[in-house]
């Protein structure tokens, strides 16, 4: 296990929280660059998934591509008390290692935070030409890792990242999935379900086209403020997704058609009619 640098950074504000863990603003402290740290507690699972973890990490700190956040370093940070029994130093029983996962700071926040700023569901929607970008952007970052045949996997507006200058970027990818498992033990909870592709669902085989299929889902979520049957019991939602209908908006007069037949090649229900991301970047 790499060797606990967390005296290298100063954590400044929280920037949000979910079931992974806490994300931080900090500082490295040699350099003064502002870093975002996700620190994520119990990581003491077993050694061997935190090392899985972070060799998954270090795959992603070699993505270098400008529509994807740059991961720096992942390392744990031992949680000990000084003195005790032996003088020396013990873990604290209940207080186990702490993941840190050091990444680029992306002061815009994610897509969703956009929505949620401005009212959420039902009172927002982002005009299309921003959707557009956006696309743009999640298009791009997805060529990307499907051409090195990695898969996302939580494609939705949570992890679309802005920039103060505009560039659209994608985080947690890759280790999302694997993140919440191992570290919270909840096997049986699904990530994201209603962004989830109906192969996936059916545990069928399953590539890059079914963050294609997230793509889709995720433009009806900027358009609309949530994703399709958002309001539904997730559980309920994972049943009908395989067997309802290809979702799309519920106001086709609102888009214009080439907006709607990016959702439609999106989210064809059998994955071998779908777009991929690279046919998607030809896409007007």
């Amino acid at each position: 296990v790499k060797q606990d640098r967390s005296s290298d950074f100063e954590l400044d504000k929280l920037l949000g929280e979910g079931s992974f863990g806490k994300v931080f603003r900090a500082r490295h402290k040699a350099t003064g660059a502002i870093v975002a740290v996700k620190v994520i507690s119990n990581a003491e699972g077993d050694e061997q998934e935190a090392d899985k973890i972070m060799s998954e990490i270090d795959i992603l700190s070699k993505c270098d591509s400008p529509f994807i956040v740059g991961y720096f370093e992942c390392f744990l940070r031992s949680l000990v008390q000084k003195g005790g029994h032996h003088q020396g130093q013990q873990r604290v029983e209940g207080h186990p290692n702490e993941m840190w996962i050091v990444m680029e700071f992306c002061d815009g926040g994610s897509v969703s935070d956009l929505i949620e700023a401005a009212g959420g569901r039902g009172f927002f929607a982002m005009p299309e030409e921003c959707i557009r970008a956006a696309c743009a952007g999640i298009v791009l970052g997805l060529e990307y890792l499907h051409k090195k045949e990695i898969c996302h996997r939580d494609i939705k507006c949570g992890n679309v990242l802005l920039t103060n200058d505009g560039h659209v970027k994608l985080a947690d990818f890759g280790v999302s999935a694997e993140l919440t498992n191992t570290i919270n033990k909840r096997k049986t909870v699904v990530g994201s379900p209603f962004w989830i592709a109906p192969e996936v669902i059916k545990e069928s085989h399953y590539d890059g086209r079914a963050d294609v299929w997230s793509l889709g889902i995720t433009v009806i979520e900027m358009a609309e403020g949530a994703p399709p049957h958002s309001n539904l019991n997730p559980l309920r939602a994972i049943f009908l997704i395989p067997s309802k209908p290809a979702p799309t908006l519920a106001d086709p007069d609102n888009w214009s058609p080439e907006m709607l037949d990016f959702i439609r090649c999106c989210c064809k229900k059998d994955p071998s009619e779908r777009s991929d991301s690279a046919l998607l970047t030809g896409h007007p």
